[in-house]
């Protein structure tokens, strides 16, 4: 395990930013007890601006343009090309254009399916009336809420509706809005509430076991904000299994193993923090956004892509204070896109720099500072080996002879999308022998077939080299692979021993003792240790 980083805090001037005003809208007395707490949260977060009349007009519904620009603001700011239309009806013109192509690159909307259309041609409608299933869709995408399977949608995909995932993931976290089906039309009112519930889950303001109201939701922020760190209960707590740090392959569409952890140090006061910045080695399309976790594995929030490689996470709202000269650690995954949204096998994914920022408790100066720490590197893949394992015995009896089997070993793996392949193309043994101990013809095959293939042997090593997928193929279920050989034993002498081992796990830029491929992507390492996996002991 790598070491977390310490940061020790200095000081820099600071001028305070003024308070903002309130917004009041004129047709206020129309909100319901909900819909007005809801406004009024998302209102102060600076999401919701009302329009020109200062009227809100909860009752009406909003068309796909508008929301889309709501979304966004729940995103964040950041770099879009919008030299070249991104969907044919959205001219570049528009107002909200760069909105709906930001929205398009981070792989949150394609546009409305058409058969017989190439997809680049589909349109957005950006005039169409939102329905409740997309509104969620995009809320659900954003927020990185957790897709549960259930023995519905595993069982017949094909039968069912694509909302029912993404609504059944709302319910689970009670962060829809009761009442509301797919299908229909969702009110400005009603997308008020929705979109407060996923914002203050996205701020860990809301656990899955609160009241499913935005009044909850917007008294358990001002509660937030005025308590101190140890009232942990309303937040939402990280579920995602070991924060041990280890290089690693990433699967699409998922949430990763933790890619950095550091420990703030605030020597000279209490500080607020502020802002949690990290810098990639360099840019990721397959990385949507970055989730933030404190020591306690409370979420924190999401950071998001603000310019170059760099994801930043404000965390102003949440009224963090680091205690004067108490380590206080976090931690970050990274929520990755799916390949049908524009993730790419093959990324390398590696934290650089974590910047932390805030200010101090008691004379409200900037306090700053930056990691570049040897964090752990990744590599994006559709699919991955997960495990390699000894299938023979763990010791046997050394005898000599024609064909014999030398080998067993079982690869297990899984795939992030139903097209993703797995399979291993190469194979390198290193022979460990002693006594005169010797083997020729080597000769591959695997479970459920009687072909075998020849590999060749250079030196002390055995090469199965271009395997073809009828030995290698883990696609649809884990695979064990023989090895047979003529072996020679010598009668004249002793110790004698034989085994058959897959010793170098290899990384990202030094080939190892397993070659794979996700169909997209060859991948020469595998993050096991060292050996990855001891054949049977002869002897």
């Amino acid at each position: 395990m790598k070491n977390i980083t310490t940061f020790c805090f200095a000081l820099m001037f600071l001028v305070a930013p003024p308070a903002q005003a309130q917004t009041v809208y004129t047709d206020s007395y129309m909100f319901t007890e909900e819909e007005s707490a809801a406004i009024e949260l998302l209102t102060e977060a600076e999401i919701f601006t009302g329009n020109p009349d200062g009227s809100f007009r909860s009752r009406t519904s909003l068309n796909r343009a508008e929301f889309m620009m709501i979304a966004m603001r729940l995103y964040g700011d950041g770099p879009i090309d919008t030299s070249s239309p991104c969907f044919p009806d959205v001219p570049l013109n528009t107002w909200y254009a760069q909105s709906v192509c930001r929205a398009k690159a981070l792989g949150i909307v394609r546009g409305n399916a058409e058969a017989g259309v190439l997809e680049s041609k589909w349109r957005f409608e950006p005039a169409r009336a939102v329905q409740y299933e997309e509104a969620v869709k995009v809320l659900v995408h954003l927020y990185a809420v957790p897709i549960v399977e259930t023995e519905q949608n595993s069982a017949a995909e094909v039968d069912m509706a694509w909302y029912v995932p993404y609504i059944e993931a709302a319910e689970q976290l009670e962060i829809g809005v009761e009442g509301l089906v797919p299908g229909d039309i969702i009110t400005r009112g009603e997308m008020a509430r929705l979109t407060a519930n996923f914002y203050a889950y996205g701020m860990g303001l809301q656990s899955s076991s609160s009241a499913n109201s935005s009044v909850s939701t917007s008294q358990s922020m001002q509660s937030s904000t005025a308590t101190t760190q140890s009232s942990t209960s309303s937040y939402t707590y990280d579920s995602h299994g070991s924060v041990e740090l280890a290089d690693g392959i990433l699967l699409l569409g998922e949430v990763t193993p933790v890619l950095t952890s550091v420990k703030i140090f605030s020597d000279a006061q209490p500080m607020n923090l502020t802002d949690i910045s990290f810098t990639l080695a360099s840019a990721a399309n397959s990385v949507e956004s970055i989730l933030v976790y404190d020591q306690e594995g409370r979420y924190l929030g999401r950071a998001t892509l603000r310019s170059g490689s760099t994801y930043t996470l404000s965390v102003r709202t949440t009224d963090i204070e680091i205690p004067r000269r108490e380590d206080f650690s976090i931690y970050a995954r990274a929520q990755l896109k799916p390949e049908a949204s524009g993730g790419v096998s093959g990324e390398t994914v590696e934290v650089s720099q974590v910047l932390v920022e805030g200010t101090g408790a008691w004379n409200n100066k900037d306090m700053s500072e930056s990691s570049s720490d040897d964090f752990p590197n990744f590599q994006t893949a559709r699919s991955r080996i997960t495990s390699i394992a000894n299938a023979g015995p763990t010791e046997d009896v050394l005898v000599e002879g024609t064909g014999l089997l030398v080998g067993k070993y079982q690869f297990t793996g899984e795939t992030g999308d139903g097209q993703a392949d797995l399979a291993v193309t190469d194979l390198a043994f290193q022979i460990e022998s002693a006594g005169g101990v010797s083997i020729s013809n080597v000769q591959l095959s695997a479970d459920g077939t009687s072909e075998t293939m020849s590999c060749s042997i250079a030196s002390s090593t055995v090469n199965c080299s271009n395997i073809s997928a009828t030995f290698g193929s883990l696609e649809d279920r884990p695979r064990t692979i023989q090895l047979y050989a003529d072996v020679s034993v010598p009668a004249t002498s002793d110790n004698q021993f034989l085994r058959l081992s897959l010793n170098q796990p290899g990384n990202i830029g030094s080939a190892g003792s397993v070659t794979w491929t996700d169909g997209d992507t060859s991948f020469v390492w595998v993050p096991f240790g060292n050996p990855v996996v001891r054949g049977t002991h002869f002897k």
